[in-house]
């Protein structure tokens, strides 16, 4: 078998092991040949493989792995996410290094994720005469010019997308209680934290806001009756916490039980009934 075939059939078979497209090309002037595909397993572990079954050719052969505008998109929200976009003068590059120990950078995105990337993706794309263009660059743009990605989850204002789309905006995916009413109340450093990284307020303060509210409206009143199960669960643990704290400083099930107006042994059985119950559930669900 030829060197060009050898090389020609691994790629081949990898590309089918991965599921994934690949090419590969020799180049004269470079004297070498690359392999290239968009998303799909790191670059390592495709040198990995060219070394156990090509190990002769290995020094001639290098990967070129690109990534689609939807991986770059995906990664730079997730940098957003994390408080990490703000440290990076030029988004693009850091949303590309930050995808470079992720195969398949697609495949591991949520089903949020994935909404608010072609929301981005949606609000930056045209239509052409060559078809749909989706312009990463734009959907950075607007992540960089608006901020952050609180917006992503919003309901889209006039003007917000591209002047040149013409085509229905996506679905704006669905807010959690905790959001809803974070997007409705939060002020100060709890917006900021919602309009950068889409981190929610503390529920006990969202709920509180929803409480002095005299007019909150349907939405953000169930809103927050739906966090009173995670409320009364944490506050639950939470008493369970410091009666540790009050034994453990001395204090006899005689004390607990006068502060809590029971009985000692109703204080010790109301203990044990707290302790028992399961985590409180996640506000943000």
């Amino acid at each position: 078998m030829s060197r060009s075939t050898e090389i020609r059939s691994f790629v081949y078979r990898l590309s089918k092991i991965h599921g994934c497209p690949m090419e590969t090309d020799y180049y004269d002037h470079r004297k070498k040949w690359e392999i290239r595909w968009h998303d799909g397993p790191t670059s390592s572990l495709v040198l990995a493989a060219v070394a156990r079954q090509l190990p002769d050719h290995r020094e001639i052969i290098y990967a070129s792995r690109d990534f689609s505008e939807e991986a770059i998109v995906l990664s730079a929200i997730r940098l957003f996410a994390s408080g990490e976009a703000s440290q990076w003068r030029d988004l693009r590059y850091a949303a590309i290094r930050a995808l470079e120990d992720i195969g398949f950078p697609l495949r591991t995105a949520t089903d949020r994720e994935s909404a608010m990337v072609e929301r981005a993706l949606e609000e930056s794309a045209r239509d052409t005469r060559w078809g749909r263009d989706r312009d990463a660059d734009y959907a950075l743009k607007l992540l960089t010019d608006r901020r952050g990605i609180g917006w992503l989850l919003a309901p889209p204002a006039a003007g917000d997308r591209h002047p040149e789309a013409d085509t229905p905006l996506a679905a704006v995916p669905r807010l959690t209680p905790i959001e809803l009413l974070t997007s409705h109340y939060a002020h100060g450093d709890h917006a900021a934290a919602w309009r950068e990284r889409a981190a929610p307020m503390p529920a006990a303060e969202a709920f509180a806001a929803a409480l002095a509210d005299p007019e909150p409206g349907q939405d953000c009143a169930l809103a927050a009756l739906a966090l009173v199960e995670h409320l009364r669960a944490t506050l639950d643990s939470q008493e369970v916490a410091i009666i540790d704290r009050a034994r453990a400083a001395g204090a006899s099930w005689t004390d607990v039980g006068q502060v809590l107006r029971i009985a000692r042994q109703s204080a010790h059985k109301h203990y044990k009934t707290l302790a028992a119950r399961p985590a409180p559930p996640s506000a943000n669900s």
